[in-house]
């Protein structure tokens, strides 16, 4: 096969993804309490405070 094969693209592309998913590392489960409101036109959403809380958990920055 040639490297512009599309299949080598592939392969190469697959295992480097999954070399990055399983050097991956989770900290201890937390428990984060947000508060949903409804708005004006009647759908539900998260302020930027409740999506800030979210962002840190998620994204901790230690």
């Amino acid at each position: 096969m040639k490297e512009t094969d599309p299949g080598v693209f592939a392969s190469v592309l697959t295992e480097s993804v999954q070399k990055s998913i399983d050097k991956n590392s989770y900290g201890a489960p937390v428990t984060v309490t947000v508060k949903v409101e409804k708005n004006h036109s009647g759908t539900y959403e998260l302020s930027e405070t409740e999506r800030s809380k979210l962002e840190t958990a998620m994204f901790p920055t230690e």
